[in-house]
């Protein structure tokens, strides 16, 4: 594969500006992410996560994690007893993923 050179454009984003886009579409991200993924984004993560092969390992470190859809998937990987980290740049995203992570009774696990 041959390597892509990175458009400068994205290196020089305002932190904190993405952060504010993040948080003012946090609400409903994940609706617009499955509607503009055509509902493929349910696939990449189970692929991300067959990928990974986390049986075994002891914490995944899940960067830009958003609303910790990644991070509860990697908690439900056949042969994983282990403990997620997930971070991201957007408060509101972290807040989400926080309450979907107490939903589902795994907060024990898993830290955003």
């Amino acid at each position: 594969m041959a390597h892509q050179p990175v458009d400068q454009r994205l290196l020089d984003r305002d932190p904190e500006r993405v952060s504010r886009m993040f948080s003012e579409v946090s609400g409903r991200y994940d609706l617009l992410n499955r509607i503009l993924s055509g509902g493929l984004d349910r696939k990449w993560r189970k692929t991300a996560v067959q990928m990974a092969r986390p049986a075994g390992a002891r914490r995944i470190l899940d960067l830009a994690a958003g609303t910790g859809d990644l991070s509860l998937a990697f908690l439900r990987a056949e042969g994983f007893e282990g403990e997620v980290l997930g971070i991201d740049i957007s408060s509101d995203m972290v807040m989400l993923a926080r309450k979907k992570a107490a939903a589902k009774q795994v907060s024990n696990r898993v830290q955003f």
